[in-house]
């Protein structure tokens, strides 16, 4: 299982970051960047194309070492982040980050790219808001933080904020 969560973390003075928490396997937990998980999102939809178009190719009859040579099979994620390649059988895509991977369906691969885009997304909206409030209003940090809490309020009541395969 896969669960992803948008944060919010603050350092020193009035400095905030927007970081995304991805609770994978059940044990581990990951905290990326915005950045990260947009270039994931991406990874996982373009490798989940190259995936159908391997499962196409295969069913009409071309010889797998044939599809293989032809589609290659290139890692698609920077050094030390979450990796995306062909599965090992038709219909997959492997996503993995260091030591811990995981197989998936190309639909799924599919849906969590978009969804994944969707939360980098929100990161970004969610920065451009804090800049925006630290420069058009009085607001001190802490009210910002209040703002915040009352957004993540919001959106534990929106079932679309945090993104699951349960």
């Amino acid at each position: 299982m896969i669960r992803i969560r948008l944060l919010q973390s603050r350092g020193p003075g009035s400095g905030r970051t927007q970081r995304i928490t991805i609770v994978w396997r059940d044990t581990q937990e990951v905290t990326a960047s915005a950045d990260e998980v947009r270039r994931t999102a991406l990874a996982l939809l373009r490798v989940a194309e190259r995936s159908e178009v391997r499962t196409r190719l295969l069913l009409q009859g071309m010889p797998h070492e044939q599809v293989s040579k032809a589609l290659g099979d290139v890692a698609e994620g920077a050094e030390g982040e979450f990796q995306v390649r062909l599965g090992p059988r038709p219909d997959t895509v492997r996503l993995t980050r260091g030591d811990t991977g995981m197989l998936l369906a190309t639909e799924y691969a599919r849906t969590m790219g978009h969804d994944w885009l969707r939360v980098a997304e929100s990161a970004d909206a969610d920065h451009r808001l804090v800049r925006a409030l630290e420069q058009a209003t009085a607001l001190t940090p802490e009210q910002i933080d209040d703002v915040f809490a009352y957004l993540r309020l919001l959106r534990c009541q929106d079932p679309a904020t945090e993104i699951t395969d349960n």
